[in-house]
């Protein structure tokens, strides 16, 4: 802006400015002070030669001018004209290169040029809009040396392009990413496995992993991704003893450059914390996430986070686990959290000895993040009642206060999410929650009054019983729940081995099954001689009530929800169980009961250790013999574990056990 004072007669009847003989403002609308004139306007950059001429009206309407002022040279400077933007390529493709520069206030846009070494002038290769936008991708470049300027620009007044100064010329090599050797990184994950993880190469189809074995290196696998598990089958791998991995990029067959060799020096499991991530939960708190190599071995960890300028250690003897990963928050629950510091952690296992002295694992890597104070996990639509996507980590999200629906896709692929509260929700748009492969729980479903096609499709362990409590009326589309299963295998499932017999008393049939790929409940059934019974849903134990029953059938069927959450149920298993009040067997083992008092009579396995419990599974009754000729000619057997209740171990119980050395 350039400010103009002037003096002048109070009886004209106006003035005009004219700028290098053109005139500028035909009109001036100045301001009257006790010194004069006063007038604010902007001016273009570069140098200007301005004078004031008064003006009155003749009866007509005509201009009749006045002898017109001193000219005023001034030369005018606008900051952002003298800023030179700062400029980064970075090879994004293999003919490709990003030209980003540091944003200049007050422009309208850049012009972004390359080097023409040949003519030694300047290509004009992009011109960007808007002061914010501040990168642009140039292609089509051939692989060597490529110069890049920026300049600013500004539209003026009189809708003319100021230019800015220009930038210093950046340059760059662009040559063959694929073939670039990656960067290795190696962890041990368990036992006798290592986790390799590696830089990604631009254009590389795959990778070769390779493992040392011998003097020679032996390719372990190809992968399409950037991690690989080693297999202790295929490379095995021992205690103390270290093992060295390259990884090579491939492309049409053939491979690039290799990584450098990494050693892994193989310690006990239980010492290895790796995979350690940092992630924002919420405006003021953080979520630490690490894998273990051996979490069973662990008593508890120990996370260190940075408070002020030390390390504070936190113990976390029962981390949750969300999505494979154990996790701990970091928030103002930790004594002198401060969330706008930047967050750093680490994570070290650890162990109690024989005399209950504390032994630590080997240090996690060390992780920062910078929490955004204006995060949220969610984004909605300009009148607030459509949730348009979920980019959270929780294991649990409500859905705010007065949105009625979630956009298409909005959660899709979330593996973290396992309960959402719908709240107010009424539509639940297509795709919603495609692939929340931990989703378990929805509620807030009694607004709902849609449910789009492939809204919940591939939600693994979601427990479809809230379609149950969707209101009479609600409209939920085919496929709405598809892929909940991967087959319909769960239809014809077998669960022979779902039965025990147990007596207590007149005795009772005890019945267990195994969880299935998508949530199912069972229907059970029992029948005898004397007639047909239902028992309920899963219910897992029948009593006989007829002491002269000698033989019942259970039929087990299993029942879960088709796409449209309607109950649908299995073929079933049918199995006649023969109630021997003397005779009952369990984890092959055949116990005899006489008069209160029980003996292993006779042991049908081929486990090479066998334990023998002190009550008879199921029942308060002691056992108290080992019969003649239980375990004889059992030739698997090396270890057996007999409770202190045992008083007599019969004739040639175990006679020709050649393997047995062992009895506890």
């Amino acid at each position: 802006m350039v400010s103009l004072q002037f003096t002048g007669s109070s009886d004209a009847d106006g003035f005009e400015l004219t700028d290098n003989k053109k005139v500028l403002i035909k009109d001036i609308e100045a301001s009257e002070t006790a010194l004069g004139y006063y007038y604010l306007f902007s001016l273009t950059s570069g140098s200007h030669s301005l004078y004031v001429q008064p003006y009155i009206l003749d009866p007509d309407g005509n201009r009749l001018y006045g002898t017109y002022s001193k000219v005023q040279k001034v030369t005018v400077k606008i900051a952002w004209m003298t800023t030179k933007p700062v400029v980064t390529l970075t090879q994004t493709d293999e003919n490709e290169v990003l030209v980003s520069w540091k944003e200049i206030s007050d422009v309208d846009g850049y012009y972004v040029y390359e080097y023409d070494s040949k003519a030694k002038t300047y290509e004009q290769k992009a011109k960007v809009s808007g002061a914010s936008n501040t990168a642009v991708k140039v292609d089509g470049l051939e692989y060597g040396k490529h110069s890049f300027t920026v300049q600013a620009y500004h539209v003026n007044s009189l809708s003319v392009e100021d230019l800015g100064t220009m930038s210093a010329a950046k340059a760059i090599t662009t040559a063959v990413l694929w073939n670039q050797a990656p960067t290795l990184t190696v962890v041990q994950a368990s036992d006798d496995t290592a986790y390799l993880t590696w830089t990604s190469k631009l254009q590389a189809e795959s990778y070769n992993v390779y493992g040392l074995v011998g003097k020679k290196y032996e390719r372990l696998g190809n992968v399409n991704g950037m991690s690989f598990m080693t297999n202790a089958e295929d490379f095995p791998m021992v205690l103390n003893k270290s093992y060295k991995f390259m990884v090579y990029p491939v492309k049409d067959g053939e491979e690039g450059k290799p990584s450098k060799a990494v050693s892994l020096k193989i310690v006990d499991a239980w010492k290895i914390v790796y995979d350690v991530k940092l992630e924002q939960l919420d405006k003021e708190a953080a979520l630490l996430k690490w894998k273990s190599a051996a979490p069973v071995n662990v008593d508890y960890f120990l996370v260190y986070v940075k408070i002020g300028k030390k390390f504070v250690a936190q113990k976390v003897e029962t981390p949750n686990v969300v999505d494979g990963y154990l996790t701990f928050t970091i928030d103002d629950q930790i004594a002198g959290f401060d969330p706008t510091a930047v967050q750093s952690a680490y994570v070290v296992s650890a162990t109690l000895n024989a005399k209950g002295k504390q032994v630590l694992g080997t240090k996690s890597a060390t992780v920062t993040l910078t929490l955004d104070a204006d995060y949220s996990p969610y984004k909605l639509s300009a009148d607030g009642k459509t949730l348009l996507e979920y980019s959270g980590i929780a294991d649990s999200f409500t859905v705010p206060e007065g949105v009625t629906a979630i956009a298409a896709g909005a959660f899709e692929g979330n593996t973290s999410l396992a309960t959402i509260d719908l709240n107010d929700v009424e539509t639940i748009g297509e795709d919603a929650f495609k692939g929340c492969t931990s989703l378990e729980t929805v509620t807030g479903t009694e607004n709902v009054t849609k449910v789009e096609s492939g809204a919940f499709e591939g939600c693994t362990y979601l427990d479809l019983s809230f379609v149950d409590d969707l209101p009479e009326d609600a409209e939920v589309e085919e496929g709405a729940f598809a892929g909940i299963t991967e087959s319909d295998d769960w239809k014809t499932k077998k669960y022979d081995d779902v039965i025990e017999q147990a007596w207590v008393d007149f005795g009772s049939v005890k019945l267990t099954w195994e969880e299935t790929d998508r949530h199912i409940t069972f229907h059970v059934y029992a029948s005898d001689k004397e007639g047909y019974e239902t028992l309920g849903t899963d219910v897992r134990e029948y009593t006989v009530t007829r002491e002269e029953t000698t033989e019942v059938t259970i039929t087990i069927v299993p029942v879960a929800r088709d796409s449209q959450g309607q109950t649908v149920e299995g073929e079933g298993t049918q199995i006649t169980v023969s109630l021997d009040k003397e005779k009952y067997t369990v984890n092959e083992l055949e116990y005899q009961l006489k008069d209160g008092t029980v003996t292993v009579a006779k042991y049908y396995g081929s486990d090479a250790s066998v334990t023998v419990d002190e009550k008879m599974p199921g029942t308060d009754y002691t056992v108290t013999a080992i019969g003649p000729q239980a375990f004889k000619g059992n030739t698997t057997l090396k270890s057996i574990d007999l409770p202190d209740t045992i008083e007599l171990i019969d004739e040639e119980a175990f006679a020709d056990c050649t393997a047995l050395c062992e009895m506890k």
